[in-house]
């Protein structure tokens, strides 16, 4: 038994400006208690393993054969965080306790299961015990502050160490450098690029036409399957799969635009617009507006028409 968290590059890119483009997607694994500390930090684009989604029997399984625990246990002390690790037998002790109580949550999701409940009721007493699988997708600054914070001594253990192995994993990369028009896409790989686009770059950005290319759909479509299954049953699916999976979340209404913000391609950068630009030092992108969360690029969720505004519902009215 074991907290069993692992980070791997998926994607990682860098523009021809600098290294603060450098564009970077991880897929983690990590234990469900500490996503909301993970999700404090705004600037990644997400794309996680949901309670909703995946049947209760294989999460039952799971936690029945691996629960997620705490990386640490450590006695209680005043205020936030813990004092002294356990050691010994106090230690496996406390493991045991959890363990107990991550079987008892099986068994009232077992219990709940007999009356056909839904998925989102039946998985809920198993979250302390489960593992998220998350696409995490950030420019360089915005891995930089997770890192500054939760590699500190004072993060929660279990946090830490998610930030350790990505940490670990980003140090160890190399990106490859983009230039406009070429772009960043997690889970397409050169089989896929082979049969999508004969190994042709997509094309720059067009009215109505980028938004269509196979690839980038593929690739929103993968990193939407992530809310379902796990990485390789994700990298299984068929390419008509992930397009009929794409034409769901795009194709009405409310938008599902999410997994479509892990896509981009750098956008241009002009050294100076006037004499008082250059006296200041200043220059600017052409697509500001199309960057969201990641600083010089261009957001596939972007170039989607009303990808932030979700009608209200029959019914309602404001």
């Amino acid at each position: 038994m074991s907290h069993l968290t692992s980070a791997q590059i998926i994607t990682d890119s860098i523009t021809p400006y600098g290294p603060t483009t450098r564009l970077t997607s991880i897929y983690v694994v990590f234990p469900k208690m500490i996503l909301g500390e993970r999700n404090r930090h705004r600037g990644f684009s997400l794309s996680d393993r949901s309670s909703r989604a995946v049947p209760p029997e294989k999460l039952i399984q799971e936690v029945r054969n691996d629960p997620a625990m705490p990386a640490k246990f450590r006695r209680r002390t005043k205020g936030m965080g813990g004092g002294e690790e356990l050691t010994g037998e106090e230690l496996s002790k406390a493991k045991d306790t959890w363990v107990i109580s991550a079987d008892e949550a099986c068994i009232s999701a077992e219990d709940l299961l007999k009356h056909d409940l839904a998925k989102e009721i039946i998985n809920r007493p198993l979250d302390p015990y489960i593992r998220m699988h998350s696409l995490m997708t950030a420019t360089r600054d915005v891995w930089l502050n997770f890192f500054g914070l939760r590699l500190d001594s004072g993060a929660d253990p279990t946090i830490q160490v998610l930030a350790q192995k990505c940490f670990e994993a980003y140090k160890q990369s190399t990106p490859q450098t983009l230039h406009p028009g070429q772009w960043h896409l997690p889970f397409i790989n050169e089989n896929d690029w082979a049969i999508l686009n004969e190994g042709k770059p997509i094309p720059e950005c067009g009215p109505g036409f980028v938004i269509n290319h196979p690839a980038l759909r593929l690739s929103a479509a993968r990193c939407a399957h992530l809310s379902y299954n796990d990485l390789e049953t994700g990298q299984r699916m068929t390419i008509d799969r992930a397009l009929t999976i794409y034409d769901k979340l795009v194709g009405s209404q409310p938008i599902h635009a999410s997994p479509l913000e892990h896509q981009a391609t750098p956008d241009k950068w002009y050294g100076y617009k006037n004499i008082y630009d250059h006296v200041n030092g200043r220059g600017f992108w052409e697509n500001p507006h199309q960057h969201g969360n990641l600083h010089g690029w261009r957001q596939f969720r972007k170039m989607i028409p009303n990808e932030a505004v979700a009608p209200l519902p029959d019914g309602y009215e404001l």
